[in-house]
């Protein structure tokens, strides 16, 4: 039987299984069409980015066809993608709407959610500096729906089932033959599982209509799902999901929309992480990308379940309003952080209903990432992980242990803690820096029979963001080769400033022997409180033209 992987829809207590009436297929890298066609098994392929074929193969050729194409290296089957059917409720009341005094949308009187103690929605909301930037997310899932609260910038449909083919109409709509009545009959149906996450992300916020969205956001959809009618289960491939993976690069040639800054993925497969997922994970990540994925709906361990037992992800998993981890939310050590997961008003296929699951909770944590990053554009994937688990706010119950992340996602102490931890930029240059004129070099020279001026380099920081902050900084030595910045390093200057801009002299800088770092701390540096390292790369140090 296949392995089933199923995106995580609203319910957390249904489930099934849908084989979606396709032929197998598999998935290998290295072997072409001429290594193929001719073989008595296939059916047909599709050539993927990277130097990776996807093929079909004929009913009972399954067994043959693996062992022709172990040749060439691993042979990943291309698991059934699903998605248990939503469970979907009505909006209710929870809150005063004195509390969104700010707001006119009238269901965020629905969205208790964004006034959670907990997460702190609202609050880090309000407490926003000026924006710097507007965050484009790209949504991983069912397609889209035309909706009065969400508007989508682009999208591409990667979905190949039901001999449907890659198409820029990303529209959440299938159809396919009726096979009940396969000669004349088709069916037509769809999800709005992409909706939903699509509306707890970005809703289009203060324009009198329904809910609003966490971040003020550009919206991408790419949909790699589609709607098996005869069940109306949502199915898909692992193929279709690394081409959505490469078409968020930005730079997938059939459609190219710009660099993401984040993509939203709610899926589960029981699997280990496949290769070729792993290396488009890793390409979005080295670009700035940040992924998120949910860890699961099963109660089951999160390491069984792919993506979310991948690299370079952030795992999230689901709590509730009262601060407890959810029961159905998959745990374990691979879990980075919770959101609340219970009952999130959203936009649906054409209204607004109230859904629950780690798929709503992983949209939740991509939308406060998106603030977070809205206000500090120059934010590391790595970066914004620190900062929502270094705030991270523990749990009302303590059974879940270590097993269920750092906490619960606190936005408004994750905006205050990237304000001190993100905002310095440093840079590093040469101390004398010979364009700005004839004084430099007569200055390089004067020193010159005191001080060895080549190896001279400055750390400069720039305060970019913040106002009235005591920042710490510590000049950092350790001897290459070090396993970390942590044992035997040794501490060269430390310097604390609440000015705009400072440099850190660094001299006998010996790159042979030594590696060397600025830390950023939090507090008192003494404390060893520093999480953020800026390394020196001596190598991009332009060096005046004497020292060369």
């Amino acid at each position: 039987m296949k392995r089933i992987l199923s995106i995580i829809a609203a319910s957390a207590f249904v489930t099934g299984v849908a084989n979606a009436g396709e032929l197998s297929s598999y998935v290998v890298k290295g072997a072409n069409a001429a290594d193929v066609e001719s073989q008595p098994w296939h059916v047909s392929h599709q050539e993927l980015p990277g130097g990776y074929l996807k093929v079909t193969v004929g009913e009972g050729w399954e067994s043959a066809a693996i062992s022709g194409l172990s040749r060439f290296g691993e042979v990943v089957e291309n698991s059934i993608l699903e998605r248990p059917e939503s469970v979907k409720m009505p909006p209710d009341v929870y809150v005063n709407s004195e509390s969104f005094s700010e707001y006119d949308d009238p269901y965020l009187i629905s969205q208790p959610e964004l006034a959670s103690p907990y997460n702190r929605v609202i609050e880090g909301i309000e407490s926003q500096r000026d924006k710097r930037k507007k965050v484009k997310v790209v949504i991983l899932d069912t397609g889209a729906r035309a909706h009065e609260d969400i508007v989508y910038q682009g999208g591409y449909s990667m979905t190949t089932l039901f001999e449907q083919n890659e198409s820029d109409d990303y529209t959440d709509l299938t159809i396919m033959e009726d096979p009940a009545n396969p000669d004349v009959g088709t069916l037509e149906c769809y999800s709005g599982h992409g909706n939903q996450m699509a509306g707890v992300i970005g809703a289009t916020q203060n324009n009198g209509k329904g809910i609003a969205g966490i971040a003020d956001v550009d919206l991408y959809m790419g949909r790699v799902m589609s709607t098996d009618c005869t069940t109306m289960q949502d199915v898909g491939s692992l193929s279709d999901l690394y081409l959505g993976l490469t078409w968020a690069t930005g730079s997938y040639s059939n459609n190219e929309i710009p660099k993401p800054d984040f993509v939203n993925v709610s899926l589960a497969a029981e699997s280990v992480c496949p290769g070729f997922i792993q290396e488009a994970i890793d390409v979005l990540v080295e670009q700035g990308t940040t992924v998120v994925v949910s860890a699961g709906n099963y109660g089951d361990s999160v390491a069984k379940y792919a993506p979310a037992n991948c690299q370079n992800v952030i795992v999230v998993g689901s709590h509730g309003h009262d601060g407890i981890p959810s029961t159905f939310s998959n745990s374990g050590d691979q879990v980075d952080i919770t959101a609340i997961g219970h009952r999130l008003t959203t936009t649906g296929e054409n209204g607004y209903y109230v859904y629950e699951g780690t798929s709503s909770a992983a949209a939740a944590v991509t939308g406060m990432l998106a603030v977070v990053k809205e206000n500090f554009p120059d934010a590391t994937p790595a970066q914004l992980e620190e900062v929502i688990k270094k705030t991270a706010v523990d749990y009302e119950d303590a059974s879940c242990g270590g097993d269920c992340g750092e906490g619960m996602i606190d936005l408004y102490a994750s905006l205050r803690s990237a304000e001190q931890l993100l905002d310095p930029s440093i840079s590093f240059a040469h101390a004398f820096d010979e364009t700005e004129g004839c004084e430099v070099t007569r200055e390089m020279e004067g020193l010159a029979e005191h001080m060895n001026v080549c190896s001279a380099l400055t750390a400069n920081v720039t305060m970019n963001y913040s106002d009235d902050i005591d920042y710490n900084f510590k000049l950092l030595r350790r001897e290459v080769g070090s396993v970390d910045w942590v044992s035997g390093t040794e501490t060269l200057k430390q310097v604390k400033t609440n000015d705009e801009e400072i440099r850190i002299s660094i001299l006998d800088v010996d790159s042979n022997e030594y590696e060397y770092a600025v830390a950023t701390c939090e507090g008192d540096a003494s404390k060893g409180d520093c999480p953020f390292l800026t390394e020196l790369d001596t190598s991009s140090i332009v060096y005046p033209s004497s020292c060369l």
